[in-house]
């Protein structure tokens, strides 16, 4: 029978302190950050495939799930964080993402329930005959009477610099011991 550590996937206090635990999901985020962009560049040529969407959609639960990580590990940052979503849409957009998607109906979004991933197709450019794909991908948001249209690539970058801006602001940054770009 092997030795016992102590700890568990989820709750690693036997080789991580506590409070450094977020990093963790950090890490994860950054990997499926990766991942979005390399799907980014694969659609400067062609189109992105249903699980080029998976990808992108788990970067956003990642995403989303460092708030509860931090929140879980630092206590005291939680009025910090729910002030920080409320003030940046791009957060709660993200939670309304990966609500929408878990439970497919949103009953308390932040922004909207109907929130929609879409593509456009750039009739000009191939008309043209302009190399390169010509279908981008969009995610549009209702927020009060605004419509609010991202590239999802944009989108997913500035989740992240929102995210890092967290981490520097709370001074979080100084326990990151992996902090990949």
């Amino acid at each position: 029978m092997p030795e016992w550590f102590g700890g568990s996937a989820t709750n690693p206090r036997s080789i991580i302190p506590e409070s450094d635990q977020w990093v963790l999901q950090w890490n994860r985020m950054a990997r499926w950050a990766k991942r979005v962009s390399d799907i980014e560049l694969k659609s400067k040529t062609q189109e992105i495939d249903e699980y080029d969407h998976d990808t992108i959609i788990a970067f956003f639960q990642n995403c989303f799930h460092l708030g509860d990580w931090i929140r879980s590990t630092h206590p005291e940052l939680e009025q910090a964080w729910y002030k920080f979503q409320n003030n940046h849409v791009e957060i709660g957009a993200c939670r309304d993402i990966c609500n929408g998607y878990k439970h497919r109906t949103l009953n308390k979004p932040s922004h909207d329930k109907d929130f929609n991933f879409y593509c456009t197709y750039d009739a000009f450019a191939a008309a043209k005959g302009e190399t390169g794909n010509h279908v981008k991908w969009m995610i549009a948001f209702e927020k009060g009477s605004e419509l609010l249209k991202y590239d999802v690539f944009v989108f997913s970058n500035r989740l992240k610099e929102l995210l890092q801006k967290f981490i520097e602001e709370t001074g979080l940054k100084k326990t990151l011991t992996t902090f990949h770009e």
